[in-house]
C-alpha cells in the first residue's frame, strides 16, 4: 500500500543505520524531510550536533484520503514531535513556515527554531546596469516569467494561468514558463498538473508552456 510519506522508513532510517555502523565520527549532521532518524543518531553519536532543515511540516503537505492513511499520518506526526526535540537546531525558510511548524509541533521548544531567509546572499548578486523598476525600463511585450515549483495544489499555479488570461485581454502576451516536477507517487500532484494543462487549453492562453524535460527526468529517476 503506497502511503506518503511512504519512504519515512526507507530513506532516513536506512541512511541512519548506515551511519550508525560506519567508522565515521561526525561533528555535525544535517537532516531534512523527516526527523525519524534523529534519536538513533543521537544515541550513536551523543556529542554530535544535529541541524534539521524543515521545508514545510509534512502533516500539512500530506493529503488525507482514507481513515488508515489519516491515522498513519497523525501517528507519525505525534512521534516526530518528540523526535524534533532531539535536534539541536531546526531551520525554516520563512516566518510563515515557522508558525506552521509550531502549530503542528506544539511540544517543540520555539527557541530551537531559526529562520534562514533569504537562502542566498542576494546583495552580492550583480545585475549589471539594467534598471530593476518597471517604471525605468522600456516597455516590452515579450517579457518572460519563469515559475519553478513542484506541481502541487498548494502552490496555486492556477493563479498564474488566470493572470495570463487577464494579460492577454489587455493585449500583453508575455511568455510564461511553468517548470517543475510531477511527483509520480502522489495522485494529487499528477491530477493538478493535468488540471493546469486543461486550464491552459480552456482559457486559450498559448503563452503558458510547461517544462516537460524537468517533469520527465523526475519521473524517470523516481
Amino acid at each position: 500500500m503506497a502511503l506518503h510519506p511512504g519512504d519515512w522508513f526507507s530513506q532516513n532510517v536506512a541512511l541512519a543505520w548506515q551511519l550508525v555502523f560506519s567508522d565515521l565520527d561526525p561533528d555535525l549532521i544535517v537532516i531534512d524531510h523527516s526527523a525519524s532518524c534523529v534519536p538513533m543518531i543521537k544515541w550513536r553519536f551523543p556529542r554530535v550536533k544535529i541541524l534539521f532543515y524543515c521545508h514545510f511540516p509534512q502533516q500539512l503537505v500530506t493529503p488525507s484520503r482514507f481513515f488508515l492513511y489519516r491515522w498513519y499520518s497523525k501517528a507519525i506526526g505525534l512521534i516526530e514531535g518528540t523526535m524534533f526535540n532531539s535536534a539541536d537546531l531546526i531551520m525554516v525558510n520563512s516566518h510563515f513556515t515557522e508558525r506552521q511548524f509550531l502549530r503542528v509541533m506544539p511540544d517543540v521548544c520555539p527557541s530551537k527554531l531559526m529562520v534562514v531567509y533569504p537562502p542566498c546572499d542576494v546583495d552580492s548578486t550583480s545585475i549589471g546596469n539594467k534598471p530593476i523598476s518597471r517604471k525605468q525600463r522600456a516597455y516590452n511585450v515579450h517579457y518572460t516569467f519563469l515559475s519553478m515549483n513542484r506541481f502541487w495544489p498548494e502552490k496555486r499555479l492556477d493563479i498564474i494561468v488566470e493572470a495570463a488570461k487577464m494579460l492577454k485581454s489587455r493585449n500583453r502576451r508575455p511568455r510564461i514558463l511553468l517548470a517543475g516536477s510531477v511527483m509520480p507517487h502522489i495522485p494529487e500532484s499528477r491530477i493538478y498538473y493535468e488540471l493546469l494543462k486543461k486550464m491552459v487549453d480552456d482559457l486559450n492562453v498559448s503563452a503558458v508552456s510547461f517544462d516537460f524535460k524537468s517533469v520527465f527526468i523526475f519521473a524517470l529517476n523516481h
